[in-house]
């Protein structure tokens, strides 16, 4: 019984990222379509999608990490705990600012993959830049959240989902 406490304990971090995920989404989507309008929502539809598929790169290295740190901790071989660390922060971090800077040089025709409308080509493109801005940082959280939940450690995790 312990074992499967302890499972849904560390789980509870994840189930809690994609809960606050949607409610985010829910009351984001509902403020911009009172706020607004289509053109709001459409381009908070692109930039999920652009920001979605930069993200893919990011959690394939921590689903890659997350076993490792697993097993070398529980071997309590904290070294290659450390190595996997270092390396998947280097790894998250040129893969996050790769992708930012294709953005942020390129933000018109990114757009332009999704919709030929000039005012949500030229509005999103400026959106985008905005949003994007902290994309580079982003691969110590999404890191870190996968490091404590791989340790066992809910708490931390959960704060950083």
């Amino acid at each position: 019984m312990h074992i499967i406490t302890e499972i849904f304990t560390v789980g509870f971090a994840s189930f809690a990222r994609m809960i606050t995920g949607s409610i985010v989404a829910i009351i984001v989507n509902n403020s911009l379509r009172v706020f607004g309008g289509d053109i709001a929502l459409i381009i908070v539809g692109i930039l999920h999608r652009v920001t979605m598929f930069l993200f893919m790169p990011l959690f394939g290295v921590v689903q890659g990490m997350q076993p490792i740190v697993g097993f070398n901790y529980g071997a309590k071989k904290l070294d290659r705990v450390k190595e996997a660390i270092k390396l998947s922060l280097l790894t998250t971090t040129v893969i996050a600012t790769f992708g930012w800077l294709i953005a942020e040089l390129f933000p018109f025709a990114i757009i332009g993959v999704f919709t030929r409308d000039a005012e949500i080509i030229e509005k999103g493109s400026t959106i985008m830049r905005i949003v994007i801005s902290v994309i580079p940082l982003i691969g110590i959280q999404i890191v870190g959240a996968a490091l404590f939940q791989s340790l066992g450690k809910a708490v931390p995790s959960l704060i950083l989902a």
